[in-house]
């Protein structure tokens, strides 16, 4: 009886545990499936003999729109009436306690996910299969369009014209297109890895390209033209553009750009050059024929116009001008008393002092000049600087009394020179003034009728330079 009684105290005392660890199972459970059910990811229990599901949380019922326990996996995620030909059950138990991860695409709802499943212990001591799912459906389609991308940038690298590259912080090639090898003639694997300044013969090609790089890691980009070296040691003209290439962080990665084959553009500039020249040494014979015209009606004034366009061209030239603005002023000094061919020979050529209306009809010639002159299409503003070689800056020139600001600087240039080889030289009409009166001249009346920085140019150049006719 007292036995009885202790065994029945025992049993009370394992009742009382039991209930106190099933409380605690539960409570824990509940933890368990709280935190399941705060998840984004789907996650569910399910018995790989029977494919059942077992545990289901809020996030994979909200998506289904029920609750999915008691279910089979193959009919409520697949809408299949047999197991799946991908289930991975088998493989599971057999590798107990090892974790297989997978990428998982759903049909019924067309989504990615990144799934992780083991094999678990459940309440009843068997084991089921726990399966944990990610959606990765807009990192799978940005993947896509990613590869979509890229699948372009390659199709569009290999069909350019242009050759395209790639080269790292150590000046090595690590990416470019067909057209390179095409270009150079070497192969993928000599290629590779190869530094950027063997592209370039050595030399000044290859400072040239030293200096490019370094340009662009300081500014950011480059355009320069450096001949491409081939493997047969050929070298090919090419403009070369490059980029500096950064990741998110601003990091520079390398430098990225275009070389383009420039063959045909430096023949088509050299062509250019040839018939620049032809086309200069036509202007030339142009220039002559017409100073020689001028010097034809005037023979006491013969070689006037030749030693004006030289002594201007060494004004303009010490004073620093652009070759272009001293080429217009030498040509318009070698012409600018063309309008003088529509004056009278004998006006010219008189010996004596001229009246007042053969002193009015002589100062007709800059602008019958300019009317001969403007339908030539000359490169510079000729017409115009031969019209206004007799102005003055005080405005008391002719033919239109223009004060200094609306003066041409060639045109003020051109004056003076004139007026110093005139008076240097023999008229019919007088003597030789000589050079020291004609610098007298300039000297006095420099910022009156002269422009004050042309006049000492010029007299610097004959009392200190040496300049003579």
């Amino acid at each position: 009886m007292v036995e009885m009684r202790r065994q029945i105290s025992e049993l009370k005392k394992l009742e009382i545990q039991r209930r106190r660890v099933e409380k605690k199972l539960q409570f824990e459970r509940k933890q368990i499936k709280s935190v399941f059910d705060s998840l984004n990811e789907l996650v569910n229990v399910i018995d790989p003999k029977t494919y059942k599901i077992l545990y289901a949380n809020k996030a994979i019922n909200a998506l289904y729109k029920k609750n999915l326990v008691g279910g089979t996996c193959y009919k409520e995620y697949y809408g299949l009436e047999s197991p799946c030909e991908f289930c991975a059950n088998e493989m599971l138990l057999k590798e107990r306690g090892k974790t297989k991860k997978s990428v998982h695409f759903n049909p019924l709802h067309n989504t990615y996910y990144n799934r992780i499943n083991k094999m678990i212990k459940w309440m009843d001591g068997q084991y089921v299969r726990f399966g944990m799912l990610t959606d990765i459906t807009e990192s799978k389609r940005t993947e896509k369009e990613l590869a979509v991308a890229l699948r372009e940038r390659e199709v569009i690298m290999e069909t350019v014209s242009d050759i395209i590259y790639l080269f790292d912080l150590n000046m090595n090639l690590v990416k470019w297109n067909k057209k390179l090898e095409m270009a150079t003639g070497l192969s993928s694997d000599e290629l590779n890895g190869r530094s950027v300044i063997e592209f370039f013969a050595g030399g000044e090609n290859r400072i040239t390209a030293i200096r490019a790089i370094e340009e662009v890691l300081e500014k950011g980009q480059v355009k320069a033209e450096i001949p491409l070296l081939r493997k047969d040691k050929k070298a090919i003209p090419y403009e070369w553009t490059g980029a500096l290439l950064k990741d998110e962080q601003e990091n520079v990665l390398g430098v990225t750009g275009i070389g383009r084959d420039i063959t045909e553009r430096k023949q088509a500039e050299k062509e250019l050059r040839l018939n620049l020249k032809k086309l200069q040494k036509v202007t030339e014979g142009v220039i002559k024929a017409m100073a020689l015209i001028v010097e034809t009606r005037d023979p006491h004034t013969a070689g006037h116009q030749q030693r004006v366009s030289r002594l201007a061209k060494m004004i303009a030239e010490e004073m620093g001008l652009p070759e272009e603005q001293i080429e217009a002023i030498e040509v318009a000094a070698a012409i600018h008393d063309i309008g003088k061919i529509n004056i009278p020979a004998e006006i010219l050529s008189k010996p004596g002092q001229i009246t007042d209306i053969e002193f009015s009809l002589i100062k007709t010639h800059p602008l019958v000049g300019y009317n001969i002159l403007k339908a030539v299409e000359f490169p510079w503003p000729i017409a115009q600087i031969v019209y206004q070689h007799h102005e003055r800056i005080n405005s008391s020139g002719y033919p239109s009394g223009l004060s200094e600001k609306d003066i041409l600087l060639e045109a003020r240039i051109l004056a003076v020179a004139d007026v110093v080889e005139a008076m240097s030289s023999h008229r019919p009409y007088r003597p030789a003034l000589g050079i020291n009166t004609a610098m007298e001249e300039i000297s006095q009346n420099k910022g009156l009728l002269y422009d004050s920085k042309v006049a000492d140019v010029c007299i610097e150049l004959f009392t200190k330079e040496g300049f003579n006719f």
